[in-house]
């Protein structure tokens, strides 16, 4: 019944019209016909808007060492902490120096993983549990070296965003909307393959970032509100004058 179908990520778009592909084949009967093609005419992406000039203000020239791994996503099966914790521990293991800061939003409680990480790391956890401050958190940001996600379920990734936008280098695995917000130019230095999470934390820890901060925020900033709100607005528009109301 829509008139304009918007996903926020061409990951998001593909995935529900797979999906909605796989779901309609298995009905037995009255399936409407051209469902499916008739949302694609009307269907587009518009990434999601992040507040990200909000971070300036709290800028941090130096950052500390060791380094600092930062996990900031929400804690829960679909985000895999179980990778990113047993990830830290084996590198932890070898005898890497870096700081942990475990700083996603916990609804439940905490992951045993999780649990073991900051036991197993204890010295080295800096920051576990959910930051409510925004000051606080950007903070944060600007002070960490790495961010690192495994997630399985993504549709955007506007905590990795803010993160790259704050000078952490991204370690991210090729696969759901990361290679699309990422520039492809960079997907080598910064994707990883399934199974190959340790070795690629393990090189961002022992290299750091080997490319300048202003050009890594050149990656995302096409995503603050500055530049997609204007997108929002064409597309609002664009309906209005289409609608009846309007006279269009």
């Amino acid at each position: 019944s829509a008139d304009r179908v918007l996903f926020n990520s061409r990951y998001h778009h593909d995935e529900f019209f797979a999906a909605a592909e796989a779901f309609l084949a298995r009905l037995p009967d009255c399936v409407p016909g051209g469902i499916l093609d008739d949302i694609r005419a009307k269907a587009g992406v518009v990434h999601l808007g992040c507040d990200l000039r909000r971070f300036d203000e709290h800028r941090e020239e130096a950052r500390g060492a060791p380094p600092l791994v930062l996990w900031n996503q929400r804690w829960e099966y679909d985000k895999a902490p179980e990778d990113v914790a047993e990830a830290l521990m084996c590198l932890a293991g070898e005898g890497l120096e870096f700081r942990v800061a475990l700083a996603g939003k916990n609804h439940g409680p905490v992951p045993p993983v999780l649990r073991r990480l900051r036991e197993a790391l204890a010295g080295r956890v800096v920051q576990f549990g959910y930051v409510s401050s925004a000051a606080e958190y950007a903070r944060l940001l600007w002070q960490s070296d790495v961010v690192v996600s495994a997630a399985r379920h993504e549709f955007f990734g506007q905590a990795v965003v803010e993160a790259v936008y704050c000078g952490c280098r991204p370690v991210l695995p090729r696969r759901l909307s990361y290679p699309e917000i990422i520039p492809q130019e960079v997907h080598p230095l910064v994707l990883y393959e399934e199974g190959r999470l340790v070795p690629a934390l393990r090189t961002a820890l022992q290299r750091g970032r080997e490319w300048s901060e202003d050009w890594q925020r050149t990656w995302v900033a096409r995503f603050d509100w500055g530049s997609i709100a204007r997108k929002y607005d064409e597309e609002i528009w664009r309906l209005w004058e289409r609608s009846p109301v309007s006279g269009g």
